[in-house]
């Protein structure tokens, strides 16, 4: 059983090395803040190795680190959105200049971050990140339909904010 444990480590280890850039996009694209997206990943990895006895199939490893990445984003935002009530405001934070990638600064990554954050995840791990339809789905926990439909609903939205900025 340690054997067992170990190896899973071990492979948990490989997995995170292969995909830290993919980590490291998704917390970005939630937090837009180059440090704060630094220890998004960073908590993602001490929480996978803490948990690593819940993952049931390794074959979901990649989907299941990108899970754990996705409710670590969405916690620090909960987090700094109450924080922010008595300091700075959240959209100033989120606002704030990094020089985090030069994607950033076009007007397609601009168009992304305006759609719904369930929308732009399956978009971001979709296009960006390459990831299959039933892998995205393992990742954001919902059916292989449903990240279809808001695959196919965020490039509606994608055409019509590239349109609006076209004019």
């Amino acid at each position: 059983m340690v054997f067992l444990q170990e190896k899973k480590k071990k492979k948990l280890a490989e997995v995170i090395k292969e995909n830290q850039t993919t980590l490291y996009r998704m917390a970005y694209s939630y937090v837009r803040n180059e440090e704060t997206a630094k220890d998004i990943v960073q908590d993602t990895i001490l929480t996978a190795f803490s948990k690593l006895s819940s993952l049931k199939e390794d074959q979901y490893m990649k989907t299941w680190l990108i899970r754990i990445c996705i409710n670590q984003s969405l916690d620090t935002l909960r987090r700094l959105k109450k924080s922010s009530e008595n300091t700075v405001e959240l959209q100033d934070y989120l606002a704030a200049p990094s020089k985090a990638s030069s994607y950033e600064y076009s007007d397609l990554f601009q168009a992304i971050m305006k759609l719904d954050e369930k929308i732009r995840t399956v978009i971001l791990l979709r296009y960006f990140e390459e990831m299959k339809f039933e892998e995205i789905s393992h990742a954001v926990g919902t059916n292989v339909n449903t990240v279809k439909a808001q695959v196919y609903r965020g490039l509606e939205l994608l055409k019509e904010y590239m349109k609006e900025d076209e004019r």
